[in-house]
């Protein structure tokens, strides 16, 4: 995979870790009920009187418990396999020694900002067209 390839999958790699997010909240609001019970008891000082006290806590069984500890542990692999890869691509950035191509670099890959945008970010008058075929230029040259 050359690097525009491996730039263009950032904004999936942002994607995909908010899903991963939403499926771990799911997880952690998900398999538990709710169970009441009531106990017997008294008050602490005298007179030291019966009455009813209600108990409500969450219950899982032990197979839901160990089959989300799985996923979380899955999800957060994943999560940081996803986060290696941004790291990777802030590397490649890195490597190239001019500021004009990083930055039009992150604008379009990192930020996913159109052209449009990307041109007016820059300023100086530059157009969606002049920093397209600038960073074809830079691109092939890293390739």
């Amino acid at each position: 995979m050359n690097a525009k390839e491996f730039l263009k999958q950032h904004d999936d790699w942002v994607k995909e870790m908010d899903w991963i997010d939403e499926q771990l909240e799911k997880l952690r609001n998900d398999g538990i009920s709710i169970e009441t019970d009531c106990v017997v008891g008294s008050s602490r000082c005298e007179p030291y009187q019966k009455h009813a006290i209600t108990i409500t806590g969450a219950v899982q069984s032990k197979k839901t418990i160990k089959a989300r500890q799985h996923l979380f542990r899955l999800y957060d692999d994943k999560k940081r396999q996803l986060y290696g890869w941004q790291i990777d691509a802030e590397k490649l950035l890195d490597k190239i020694a001019d500021s004009r191509a990083r930055r039009i670099f992150r604008f379009y890959y990192i930020d996913g900002l159109t052209w449009d945008e990307v041109a007016a970010k820059m300023g100086h008058d530059e157009t969606k067209d002049g920093v397209r075929i600038y960073l074809d230029r830079i691109m092939k040259k890293i390739s």
